[in-house]
């Protein structure tokens, strides 16, 4: 693929979208209801995530009739934490 005059490899591209398996498809869903339920803490540069609000999570579930299983809520946690990670990443780095 040629893009802005260079060759570029899409196999090994940072910008490339995960390679998603069966089980994180339905995971992928669910985060998409929540990713929204976020508290966020303003700065002067920037709008930092700062975590779940976990009242609206229940809430979703119950509305979605999902049941919150140890693995679901485990990986609700580990994708918390992983944007989290990324936002304070991105705030260092400017």
């Amino acid at each position: 693929m040629k893009q802005l005059g260079k060759e570029l490899q899409c196999e090994t591209c940072e910008g490339r979208p995960p390679t998603l398996n069966k089980e994180n498809i339905s995971f992928m869903g669910i985060w998409r209801l929540l990713e929204n339920s976020f508290y966020y803490v303003s700065t002067m540069e920037k709008v930092i995530p700062t975590g779940l609000n976990w009242a609206n999570v229940e809430s979703i579930l119950k509305l979605f009739h999902i049941r919150p299983t140890r693995l679901l809520v485990k990986r609700i946690k580990l994708a918390e934490t992983l944007v989290i990670k990324h936002a304070n990443e991105s705030l260092k780095k400017e």
